[in-house]
């Protein structure tokens, strides 16, 4: 369980992060690394971003723990 809320406060931080970066723009990319509390990659974790209209736009983390959201709309994320 401790894993599920350091990738929830990972996820708040990225969305956050993500939308304070984005300057005059309509589309942006978001990206990152989810590892447990050990520091270690965690792949196959899954990635939900969804903006202040509803839309949602999903990712999961590759083998290094890496994840990419390509074309997000300029908006709030709200954790």
């Amino acid at each position: 369980m401790r894993s599920a809320a350091r990738v929830a406060a990972l996820l708040f931080f990225l969305s956050a992060w993500c939308g304070a970066n984005i300057c005059a723009a309509d589309l942006a990319d978001c990206s990152g690394v989810v590892v447990d509390e050990n520091g270690v990659p965690i792949s196959a974790a899954k990635i939900t971003l969804q903006n202040s209209g509803g839309q949602t736009f999903r990712a999961e983390t590759n083998g290094a723990g890496r994840f990419f959201v390509l074309n997000l709309l300029v908006g709030d994320y709200p954790g």
